[in-house]
């Protein structure tokens, strides 16, 4: 049971999808920024970041599964396995970057949060050469940091969300512990399956911070 926990939480909170993940919370939160009256507006651009950021890399991926060139979708074995799947990635998130750059409906704060992520995804694959790190780590870094520098960057504490006839008022603090909690969990879960070392985790949440912190420092 703990096991099939563990795997599920790997699913949900896979890597590639970690990025769709941070938009959708920016949606939730201030829709505005982005020229939209409500979460839902954004629906094309969640679209656009999940089929760059997603689907394409783990088409990808997929084929190179296909073809014979890793040996599997999971690339815990062996960290070489990683090089091929990282590299097109990387490619795909370049590009995100460099489109979102300066965009004018697209609000600093996400592309700093992808550039960050392309920044933490491209030390990670050298890192990856020398010591196998965890990359679902280096996801759930990155997006804590967006989620630490909401802080900095709203000038406000809290949102509403409306349900029907009921608007509800939450504090960021409460999705800063939700995200510090799924972290958690996505870490637990990656140890629980020994796919990974104390120290590999721990490498991979350091690297997805910094990411978001240099790309942070540029932007800003």
């Amino acid at each position: 049971m703990l096991k099939a926990c563990a795997k599920l939480i790997s699913y949900l909170f896979h890597p590639l999808i970690v990025m769709s993940y941070g938009l959708i919370m920016l949606l939730i939160i201030n829709p505005y920024m982005f020229g939209y009256s409500t979460p839902t507006g954004g629906d094309k651009l969640l679209l656009v970041v999940f089929m760059s950021s997603f689907i394409l890399p783990a088409f990808a991926a997929v084929m190179m599964k296909f073809t014979g060139l890793i040996p599997s979708l999971e690339m815990t074995k062996d960290k070489m396995d990683r090089v091929g799947p990282l590299i097109v990635t990387s490619i795909f998130y370049l590009w995100l970057a460099r489109n979102f750059y300066e965009h004018p409906s697209i609000p600093p704060i996400f592309s700093f949060y992808v550039l960050g992520a392309t920044i933490s995804l491209l030390v990670a694959f050298f890192i990856n050469l020398f010591k196998k790190l965890s990359l679902h780590g280096v996801g759930m870094g990155g997006w804590l940091m967006l989620t630490i520098f909401m802080f900095k960057y709203f000038d406000f504490d809290a949102f509403s969300i409306n349900l029907g006839d009921y608007s509800y008022n939450i504090g960021l603090n409460y999705w800063l512990f939700l995200v510090l909690l799924l972290s958690g969990m996505v870490g637990t879960a990656r140890l629980a399956l020994k796919a990974h070392q104390l120290n590999e985790v721990s490498i991979g949440f350091i690297v997805g911070m910094l990411g978001q912190i240099v790309a942070f420092r540029l932007l800003f």
